[in-house]
């Protein structure tokens, strides 16, 4: 077995010749792979149960049980091992229960180790290609895809990332998306070019060759070949970047697989992937996954759209909170200057009125009531210092929350309410204690 840390895959070597085994297993494990061997099938079925293998490379005859009675009984219990088989004994009936029996390739002893190797990387290429297909695994890919999308925030992030994950799936090289930006007003076109995605902005106006684009037939991706009339290829052309270097291939002349994004209510764009030598893109099912693929970017985005309205919308009702706070302050202090002018007043006609009535005893020549005058406006002036004062004590108004004595609290609003002239005749008992105004 290769020493742990191997990960280029697990493979399980069965051959009742020890020398076949061993110069199978160093062959191999000096290419990194997990080698396991076995020289006989039920050895072979306990290791597979223990491990998990992910190629079997199996002899054909063997005692107690033939190479392809393992294979089938190896896929009971693992639908996604491949097999090569190899034999000394070839002929055109063995070589076609092999195949029936699911082999990537058929080996013949004795054979070059270059042979084997180049066999095994060729069923381990197949191996992951097949898997790669599976529901369970494109199921996956959405998984992880969405969890990208949830986790990017801004558009140009989230239209690169379905392009980069698009082409990954596709195994091309080249690709782009056109979309209508709501940021800046404008189309952009996402383009991935030399390994790497760059953003461009349109600087053609495309609205009226978008405009005839009949977005409820053109609901599945589409194949443009050169030569095409459709209402999709103007557009793909007129939406090249200038000064794009490795977008040549966006042109009536290249052969592209154009997908739309778009939801029910609101198209955004087109997601353009170019056909290569090695893409997968002709493929139906590969089609189907990237047309969900778009429908999962044209609902990220209007998701986007419906954040930013929200946001919009909480920063406008902010303003407007803040608008009302700003009005309430000002009728609060009308009201409060209201009431301070109108308490003046009545402390300034208690002195005009004792000023008047001392004028008119200083006349009269009657000096005794004199000095009741003058007290009165001393005591009235006293009022309006301590009223002042109070006032200059309410100015700094703060939410800072403290603990505080309620008599105390109490007590100060007694002795701010007494100078008022209309609390005169009031009396406010607390704790027993009669207190008069």
């Amino acid at each position: 077995m290769s020493p742990a840390g191997a990960t280029n895959g697990r493979i399980l070597v069965v051959d009742d010749e020890d020398i076949v085994v061993s110069l199978v297993r160093d062959a191999l494990e000096e290419e990194g792979y997990e080698v396991h061997t076995a020289q006989s099938g039920p050895e072979a079925l306990k290791v597979i149960t223990a491990h998990p293998i992910d190629l079997l490379i199996t002899d054909i005859r063997m005692p107690q049980m033939t190479g392809t009675e393992l294979a089938n009984r190896a896929k009971e219990s693992n639908a996604e091992l491949v097999v090569i088989f190899m034999t000394g004994y070839a002929n055109l009936n063995s070589a076609k229960d092999a195949i029936k029996q699911g082999a990537i390739d058929y080996i013949l002893k004795p054979f070059e180790l270059s042979e084997m190797r180049q066999a095994v990387s060729n069923a381990m290429a197949k191996r992951q290609e097949a898997k790669a297909k599976s529901p369970e695994a494109q199921l996956e890919q959405l998984s992880d895809f969405s969890h990208m999308l949830v986790t990017t925030a801004d558009r140009d992030s989230l239209v690169t990332v379905a392009l980069e994950f698009a082409l990954m799936h596709c195994q091309s090289e080249k690709g782009a998306v056109l979309w209508w930006d709501e940021n800046s007003g404008r189309m952009q076109m996402v383009v991935f070019t030399e390994s790497r995605s760059q953003v461009f902005p349109v600087k053609k106006d495309l609205g009226e060759l978008i405009g005839k684009i009949d977005w409820n037939s053109f609901v599945k991706p589409v194949l443009l070949c050169a030569g095409g009339d459709d209402a999709v290829t103007p557009v793909v052309s007129a939406a090249r970047p200038e000064g794009a270097q490795g977008a040549e291939w966006l042109s009536a002349d290249y052969e592209m697989l154009v997908v739309p994004i778009a939801r029910p209510v609101k198209s955004y764009g087109l997601m353009i992937i170019g056909v290569g030598e090695n893409s997968r893109i002709t493929n139906s099912s590969t089609q189907k996954f990237l047309a969900i693929s778009a429908s999962q970017l044209a609902m990220s985005l209007e998701n986007l759209d419906l954040l930013e309205e929200a946001r919009a919308a909480y920063a406008r009702l902010k303003e407007l909170q803040d608008e009302t706070i700003q009005l309430e302050k000002m009728a609060t202090r009308g009201e409060m200057s209201a009431e301070i002018g109108h308490e003046l007043n009545n402390f300034v006609g208690v002195v005009a009125g004792n000023l008047s009535l001392l004028e008119f005893q200083l006349n009269k020549q009657n000096f005794a009531d004199l000095e009741k005058y003058v007290r009165a406006m001393q005591d009235t002036i006293a009022n309006i210092k301590k009223f002042t004062a109070n006032l200059m004590e309410l100015t700094p108004i703060s939410s800072k929350k403290e603990v505080i004595q309620f008599d105390r609290l109490l007590a100060e609003v007694i002795d701010y309410l007494k100078p008022q002239r209309r609390f005169r005749d009031v009396a406010i008992i607390c704790d027993n204690t009669d207190i008069s105004i």
